[in-house]
């Protein structure tokens, strides 16, 4: 039955038939990723939304007003300004969904850990890590807590930055890229077949080029996937050095506790520490660069404090 339906794919029928479920399985790859930031983007808050009781936990009321500062500090257009809505998410990273360029706009969501004012705020008895309550009386215990209170410049900083994400085309090209890349396999496949008679060769040959062929394609959606997110971590990084020095030391607090965090959960972790994190707290990766390092983007913002620096000893 399997070796019917293969001979039936080489006749003009299934040729055809190939071709549609390749447009088929490229709009599905959108779809896929689009969903998420778009139509279904309110369900996805929903998993990831921070609950209390039972029930979603609302932003507080200072934290909101900082966050809608730094809305109004950016510049957003007036029209997208309101597209940005913030809610509490669960966990200490900062989330982010949809786009401002979306119909239905970006949610940004505010770590636990931006309501923490001092150590006291640490929820130590509900923190675990790696499913294993966290030894806060031991040096990585104590790094961690401390890791997790943010100054209020550091949290504006943060902000800012996931604002500056939400409000640009990124999203939209990211989710181009696995569409046109089954386009290109299938055209490629194509191609050879043709150009070197693979349709009358040994089903085998033809199957090791489609799989070498699938292979690359999905090595270079991966590749420009990250060049993507790398060029725009340098775009956001820039512009938000670009705010001043509020924004600047801020965001010199936020990377160094982010660094402080990691390096904690290297230990917290065990022997799967050094697999998700380096010595110095950057996230490994092993053949893939996802994200600019968070040391490159510590000492991006170093050099722009010392530069700040600098031009108000000649002013002055």
């Amino acid at each position: 039955m399997v070796s019917r339906f293969l001979s039936w794919l080489l006749t003009d029928t299934g040729k055809t038939f190939v071709g549609g479920a390749t447009i088929a399985a490229s709009c599905l790859s959108y779809v896929g990723y689009i969903l998420p930031h778009t139509f279904l983007m309110y369900k996805y808050q929903e998993i990831v939304q921070l609950y209390r009781n039972g029930f979603e936990y609302p932003v507080p009321p200072d934290l909101l007003a900082r966050a809608k500062q730094v809305v109004d500090e950016l510049n957003v257009h007036p029209e997208r300004k309101e597209d940005i809505r913030f809610f509490n998410v669960y966990g200490f990273d900062l989330f982010l969904a949809g786009s401002t360029m979306l119909q239905v706009g970006a949610i940004i969501g505010l770590p636990a850990n931006f309501m923490y004012k001092t150590t006291k705020d640490v929820e130590r008895m509900k923190i675990q890590v790696g499913f294993k309550p966290v030894p806060w009386d031991a040096e990585h215990g104590q790094a961690l807590m401390e890791s997790l209170v943010l100054g209020e410049n550091a949290q504006r900083a943060g902000i800012a930055r996931q604002i500056y994400l939400a409000d640009n085309n990124g999203r939209l090209y990211k989710s181009t890229i696995p569409s046109i890349m089954i386009i290109l396999v299938y055209m490629a496949n194509r191609a050879i077949n043709i150009n070197f008679g693979l349709y009358i060769r040994p089903r085998s040959l033809r199957m090791g080029v489609y799989t070498l062929m699938a292979g690359l394609g999905t090595g270079m959606w991966l590749v420009i996937n990250d060049a993507i997110s790398v060029a725009y971590d340098r775009w956001v990084d820039d512009r938000v050095a670009q705010l001043g020095e509020p924004y600047i030391t801020g965001s010199i607090d936020l990377y160094q506790k982010l660094l402080s965090r990691n390096r904690a959960l290297r230990t917290c972790l065990g022997d799967e520490g050094p697999k998700q994190y380096s010595f110095y707290g950057n996230e490994e990766s092993v053949f893939r660069t996802k994200t600019l390092p968070l040391t490159q983007r510590l000492d991006y913002f170093k050099e722009k404090l010392q530069e700040l620096r600098k031009c108000e000893e000649l002013i002055s």
